[in-house]
């Protein structure tokens, strides 16, 4: 179990917000407007939110459990660009992290993207969004799940690339709206590329890439309300040979709804299916449930939960 204290300080306007929350679920609230205006339609904000957390199995074994107590700093740091035909962001978001069990535990994430839209006229829209990660792997789980903790081992730390651009037809508020979009992924890890323990697990053959297309269709059935229909294909490759061969593809399909309950509550629930076909007959595909769900509160502008 782990319990996450959280506090979050807005630099600019000295905005402090606590809560406390459950894995996976963190709040924040702004009593006013964040950031300061650096020019004509562009904003600048930033702020750093801080977090103490618990856990009483931080390495997810199922026994001999090792309690843990963390530290984190999480600075954030956002450029906007808004403008009649376009809006573009600009974002850093870090995470800084002690733990009071070993040094080894200890890590500093690094998030860098770019969105932006542009609408040349009320039907055509463009959007372009590009991340790069620098990030990692808690111990116990993905390649090092169910390994022993020991003292000589570091995390699995690696760096992401995605890219995104899409195209959209239809006015915001029209009847039918449909958009194509193509995707790329580009991950390698950094550290344990060879595993002293058991060379044939290092990270290395978790190194990949992925490129992929989607398309959606939206079909307003009432002023608030969209009807959601998603499609989307991967083409999996792994860059260093492992037998049998993880390469293959990524299918998904799903449907659901989005709505606007009023002015500032707004969300999306989609759900459906995915398969995951491998090219090497010696591994079994394998397909299930996806869902997708979001939910977006606007306590007042430039402030959300």
């Amino acid at each position: 179990m782990r319990h996450i204290v959280v506090f979050k300080r807005n630099c600019l306007l000295g905005l402090i917000s606590t809560a406390v929350a459950s894995p996976g679920l963190a709040f924040s609230q702004d009593s006013e407007m964040r950031g300061v205006s650096i020019g004509p339609g562009m904003r600048l904000e930033t702020a750093i939110e801080g977090r103490t957390e618990f856990t009483d199995n931080k390495y997810w074994t199922s026994q001999n459990e090792q309690d843990a107590f963390g530290v984190l700093l999480l600075p954030e740091l956002t450029l906007s660009y808004v403008q009649a035909a376009g809006e573009y962001l600009v974002r850093y978001q870090g995470e800084l992290a002690e733990y009071d069990t070993t040094s080894r535990d200890d890590y500093f994430d690094h998030l860098l993207s770019f969105d932006g839209n542009y609408r040349p006229f009320t039907k055509h829209r463009f959007d372009l969004s590009v991340d790069y990660r620098a990030d990692h792997d808690e111990f116990g789980t993905n390649r090092t799940s169910g390994i022993v903790a020991i003292d000589d081992r570091d995390l699995d730390q690696w760096d992401q690339f995605d890219g995104a651009v899409r195209y959209t037809y239809g006015a915001p508020a029209a009847t039918l709206n449909w958009h194509i979009r193509g995707l790329f992924r580009d991950k390698e890890y950094d550290t344990n590329r060879v595993d002293a323990l058991n060379p044939a697990t290092g990270t290395r053959f978790l190194d990949h890439s992925s490129n992929g297309v989607g398309a959606g269709l939206a079909y307003r059935v009432s002023p608030r309300t969209q009807a959601i229909l998603d499609l989307e294909h991967r083409e999996i490759d792994y860059s260093t040979d492992f037998s049998p061969s993880f390469d293959g593809s990524y299918q998904r399909a799903l449907v659901g709804v989005r709505w606007e309950a009023t002015g500032k509550t707004s969300g999306q629930f989609l759900v459906g299916g995915f398969s995951r076909e491998f090219d090497d007959a010696a591994r079994k595909d394998v397909d299930g449930v996806s869902w997708q769900g979001r939910l977006f509160w606007a306590l007042k502008s430039y402030s959300t939960v």
